[in-house]
């Protein structure tokens, strides 16, 4: 709608009530959140008592509830990205990664059913090493970043799992307990 338009219509309703409207106060805010929800190592279902996912998936649900009623409308974009650790094959991660997904809807569309299941668009990100790299650069305190740095972005690598495990024992047992449990996730982003 036009700023003239809602001038037009800013005056007629301050002239009929006595109300008075900016314009501005019709444009609205732009706002996006995320949730992240975690797994255990090989698990699709989602684990209420594992790491605070009880308190997130309670808090999307409470905010997701509170912009409904404040907009009477449902949010504009939900994505879920869900991704695994590097452990495991490949076709296995890709199956659990979507499985992580499809779980992670079903909590949105039991909640709120006037979503339909195509209104959430479902990613997988299985053996996220990208995630590892990115996790590893923020992470100034690991042991072995930058070997590890080098070794994850050596484009000659190509079964990256099988080589830190087989060449670096004492760097892979460092991700596992470090890195790992934080790739097991399904993140769910709202825009509202």
């Amino acid at each position: 709608m036009s700023k003239t338009i809602i001038g037009i219509l800013a005056f007629i309703l301050s002239c009929a009530t006595g109300f008075s409207l900016n314009a501005n106060d019709t444009e609205r805010e732009h706002i996006k959140k995320r949730y992240t929800i975690f797994f255990p190592v090989g698990v699709s279902d989602i684990h209420k008592d594992y790491k605070e996912n009880g308190h997130t998936i309670q808090t999307m649900i409470d905010d997701l509830k509170t912009t409904m009623e404040v907009e009477n409308s449902l949010p504009g974009t939900f994505t879920i990205v869900a991704s695994t650790s590097p452990e495991g094959p490949l076709e296995l991660n890709q199956r659990l990664a979507m499985d992580r997904a499809y779980n992670t809807r079903e909590i949105l569309l039991q909640n709120f059913p006037q979503l339909m299941p195509q209104q959430i668009k479902l990613v997988r990100q299985a053996n996220d090493w990208s995630g590892l790299v990115l996790a590893i650069r923020r992470d100034t305190t690991f042991q072995y970043r930058d070997q590890l740095l080098e070794i994850l972005t050596d484009s000659n690598i190509k079964n990256l799992d099988a080589h830190i495990r087989t060449s670096h024992p004492q760097i892979y047992d460092a991700i596992k307990d470090r890195m790992f449990e934080n790739m097991r996730t399904a993140s769910v982003s709202i825009e509202v």
